[in-house]
């Protein structure tokens, strides 16, 4: 299964609308994840139906926070099983043999916050014991190498990332 996890916060904006747009057509994918993205819910239903997808999750936006939103077509079995405004929960396939989990995560951006994010992934975790995909945006790097621009990150933050991936035995696969 293909897909694509998107932070875009400009869905409000034309170009970033033809942007995403081509990426679809150019990768194709199943199912597309997009994180924190300030539009209201008809306009999410209209861009999935633009993007010919054939069903939609979004979590509305709560006060600052941007919504979350999963699209995907009919060719997969997607079962929403929870959702919160830092995550989609689902399982892929229809038969017990193919059922996988695929987990959308928008974590916290604030340092204070980010246990907040951990637990959550804590509690993911321990709820269902299938092959599991976690993407998105986890508000965090793994390694201070991997820091573009500002000022460096915290070494005790991200080691707490790389502990909850290591308890939930999830691992990086890189991005392109």
């Amino acid at each position: 299964m293909s897909s694509l996890c998107w932070n875009v916060c400009e869905l409000g904006n034309r170009c970033t609308v033809r942007e995403l747009e081509a990426l679809v057509r150019a990768q194709d994918p199943v199912a597309l994840f997009l994180a924190e993205t300030w539009a209201d819910e008809d306009r999410l239903h209209s861009l999935c139906n633009k993007l010919n997808f054939d069903h939609a999750w979004i979590v509305p936006r709560i006060n600052s926070t941007g919504c979350l939103s999963l699209f995907w077509k009919k060719i997969v079995h997607i079962e929403v099983i929870s959702s919160s405004p830092n995550h989609v929960d689902t399982i892929v396939g229809n038969s017990s043999e193919d059922r996988w989990r695929f987990t959308d995560i928008y974590g916290f951006a604030d340092s204070r916050r980010k246990h907040e994010t951990w637990s959550l992934l804590r509690q993911l975790h321990r709820r269902i014991s299938l092959p599991w995909l976690c993407a998105g945006d986890f508000n965090e790097i793994m390694w201070a190498h991997e820091k573009l621009g500002r000022g460096p990150r915290q070494d005790r933050m991200m080691m707490e990332f790389r502990e909850v991936l290591d308890e939930c035995g999830l691992m990086d696969l890189g991005f392109r």
